[in-house]
């Protein structure tokens, strides 16, 4: 079977922990193919932005048109556009497209605290680009910018989902991690009615491209055909599990990226495996011996074995398209 089309438009992370390289990642993991409009370059490590270099509106005009005509897209998102110029372009753009299931995540602040959009932009964005969305996903600082006001409890939470889904006539999910209570819990309204999903707040994880990734995996999910309320729980709960896994702060350390042993000896060491005396005289099966020992350990590291599993999936997507 062909998987399912996605495309994401948005900027480029150096880092790769958000925009558009977490948007494929994501959909890769959830076994749909992506395909990118780059936005914009944006040359950042987690929890710093040094410079944003726009890409010129007419190639993300062209982008978004070429894949719309060469491919079958179940689902867009979109991410950070940069400036008016832009957004006006995608406007323009996805007017065309009939039946589309649109994810806004309306990227005007940064995990930072950096602002992203000017004030034209975020104008551009409420007139045009909301109304033509199936969902749109700011956070509490978004939302705040968006109605005037701050949002400090969960009842002020409710009543600003329904507020902006009524504002701009399309569902609207408030993602509330910024609260810092026990749980972390965003709500959604479709105008309507509101729905809570919740997850357990993990306290002094710095985190990086959460909103992307619950934005591409929404995007995913309906692009295999999961109603939005599901495809919100869906995504909610592989957000939740990213941010436990701490992958970044974790895996991607100077300590790690130094360059590994690769005698017998200094690997024994490592994994803390003594070499047997008695194979002393077969090196080679010391070796395989050792390679076994440390796949072993490694195979015991959820992030390891996620990374195992993306890859193959990965592959997969590959062989299929």
């Amino acid at each position: 079977m062909t998987p399912p089309v996605v495309l994401t438009i948005a900027g480029s992370d150096s880092s790769a922990g958000a925009g558009a390289q977490a948007d494929l990642k994501t959909f890769t993991a959830l076994g749909v193919y992506g395909l990118t409009a780059i936005t914009c370059i944006v040359a950042e490590t987690p929890g710093k932005v040094s410079r944003i270099q726009p890409a010129d509106p007419e190639i993300v005009r062209e982008q978004i048109e070429l894949l719309l005509k060469n491919f079958p897209i179940a689902a867009i998102k979109t991410g950070l556009l940069c400036n008016a110029e832009i957004v006006a372009q995608v406007v323009r753009t996805l007017r065309k497209v009939k039946r589309r299931r649109l994810v806004v995540d309306p990227v005007m602040i940064a995990t930072s605290g950096r602002v992203l959009l000017e004030p034209e932009a975020i104008q551009i964005y409420q007139r045009d680009l909301f109304p033509l969305a199936t969902l749109i996903t700011p956070n509490l600082d978004e939302a705040t910018g968006l109605l005037g006001h701050p949002i400090r409890d969960l009842a002020a939470m409710h009543r600003a989902a329904r507020t902006l889904a009524t504002k701009y006539g399309t569902a609207v999910l408030l993602k509330g991690g910024h609260l810092r209570g026990r749980r972390a819990i965003d709500v959604f309204s479709s105008g309507d009615r509101t729905t809570e999903y919740s997850a357990t707040f993990l306290p002094g994880v710095k985190t990086h491209g959460t909103g992307c990734t619950y934005s591409a995996a929404i995007a995913a999910e309906l692009a295999k055909g999961a109603e939005l309320p599901r495809a919100i729980a869906v995504a909610k709960k592989i957000v939740s599990s990213a941010i436990r896994s701490h992958f970044v702060s974790e895996i991607w350390t100077r300590e790690n990226l130094r360059p590994q042993p690769t005698s017998v000896a200094d690997r024994a060491k490592r994994c803390r495996v003594i070499p047997n005396r008695a194979d002393n005289a077969s090196p080679a099966r010391t070796e395989g011996a050792l390679n076994r020992e440390i796949h072993s350990r490694a195979m015991r590291d959820p992030s390891v074995r996620a990374g195992l599993v993306l890859s193959a999936r990965l592959r997969m997507t590959i062989r299929m398209a």
